[in-house]
C-alpha cells in the first residue's frame, strides 16, 4: 500500500501559506485608517448660509463627512 502522507502534506503547504498571507494582509489593512483626513484649499470660499466670503477657505473632510469649514482647519488628533 503506497504512502500518501508526504503528497497530502506537500499539497497543503501552499494553501496554508496563502491563507497565512491573506490573514496578515487583512490584519495590516484593519490597522490603517480607511479614509485619511483631507483638507481642500480654496483661494475664496462662499459660505452660503451667512453670505460671507472666506479668503482663503479650507474644508476638512474626514471619512465621508465634512467636519469643518473655515479659513484654516486642522484634522482631529486621532485621525
Amino acid at each position: 500500500m503506497p504512502n500518501f502522507r508526504p503528497r497530502l502534506f506537500s499539497a497543503l503547504k501552499p494553501a496554508s501559506l496563502a491563507f497565512s498571507a491573506a490573514a496578515l494582509a487583512l490584519a495590516a489593512a484593519a490597522q490603517q485608517p480607511a479614509n485619511p483626513p483631507i483638507v481642500l484649499h480654496a483661494a475664496r470660499l462662499l459660505q452660503v448660509d451667512t453670505g460671507t466670503l472666506l479668503q482663503p477657505g479650507e474644508i476638512l473632510v474626514e471619512g465621508d463627512r465634512i467636519r469643518a469649514v473655515a479659513t484654516s482647519v486642522r484634522p482631529s488628533p486621532g485621525r
